[in-house]
């Protein structure tokens, strides 16, 4: 035991050399060999700042190469708060096959930042393990309309039909809204959407409800409403 750990600590010493030494000693190849055989995992975070100041374009191959032994959240972390996680972005679409919620977290962030709403939704889509709610709030009045929509489908998901159908409503996106409704197999949500459409003149969305939320809309509302509104 005492051969091994003095084994290791050569590699500790080696990597901190090498980061203490940098213009005469680093090597990108040496370094990585060495810090993957490291005892003190500590050095793997370390590392990421010195590659951060240093080498910045060959932080995601050494995060790449560490990425089955470093702790997730604590890389993130670690980035975030040197003010730097959208550099990171390649490793973390590496590793979120994983479903890890910080990187799943950082991304949607990152995408929200960028404006790349088709990135965040297939985010979403696929990665369920995140702050659902909380970015759907955030999103909900987001100045561009596809990020509005996709706050829907994430009230839409966590089963909060009637709020992610105010929004498909205040953005006038009815097949959203019917859409919703359809997978709510809520009876009253139905009803009050089939006369909405009809109050605001919506008139020709009378057959689509009728279509799609057949089993949630009773003969008689039906009948009633297409007798009053002359349909």
């Amino acid at each position: 035991c005492v051969f091994l750990q003095s084994h290791y600590d050569e590699y500790d010493n080696a990597v901190c050399t090498m980061m203490d030494h940098s213009p005469s000693s680093w090597r990108h190849d040496i370094f990585v060999q060495n810090i993957l055989k490291v005892s003190n995992h500590d050095l793997y975070y370390r590392a990421m700042i010195f590659y951060l100041e240093e080498e910045p374009m060959l932080l995601n191959d050494l995060l790449k190469i560490l990425s089955m032994k470093v702790d997730l959240p604590k890389a993130v972390s670690v980035m975030r708060k040197a003010g730097h996680l959208p550099l990171i972005t390649p490793f973390l679409k590496s590793v979120q096959n994983q479903n890890v919620s910080a990187v799943n977290e950082a991304l949607n962030e990152i995408y929200v930042e960028n404006e790349d709403h088709e990135s965040l939704k297939q985010s979403i889509l696929e990665y369920d393990n995140f702050e659902s709610l909380n970015l759907a709030q955030r999103l909900e009045n987001h100045e561009l309309l596809d990020f509005r929509r996709i706050a829907a489908i994430i009230y839409r998901k966590n089963k909060k039909y009637a709020k992610s159908i105010e929004i498909s409503k205040k953005d006038e996106l009815w097949k959203d809204a019917i859409e919703t409704v359809s997978e709510s197999n809520e009876m009253e949500l139905a009803e009050q959407l089939l006369r909405f459409f009809m109050e605001t003149g919506e008139r020709e969305l009378f057959a689509s409800m009728l279509y799609t939320c057949y089993s949630l809309i009773k003969p008689d509302v039906a009948m009633e409403v297409a007798w009053r509104f002359g349909l």
